[in-house]
């Protein structure tokens, strides 16, 4: 699964259990880093 596909289903998460805050940015920004280090010829 491509890691873009991965963490839009990790932020859409945070979405549900945080409708009206940050953290779903956060968890965005946390996973889009990881990925980049991980993977970088996916990006």
């Amino acid at each position: 699964t491509p890691p873009k596909v991965v963490i839009s289903e990790f932020v859409a998460l945070a979405e549900a259990f945080f409708p009206e805050g940050r953290e779903p940015k956060f968890v965005n920004a946390v996973l889009d880093h990881m990925a980049r280090e991980a993977r970088p010829e996916a990006f």
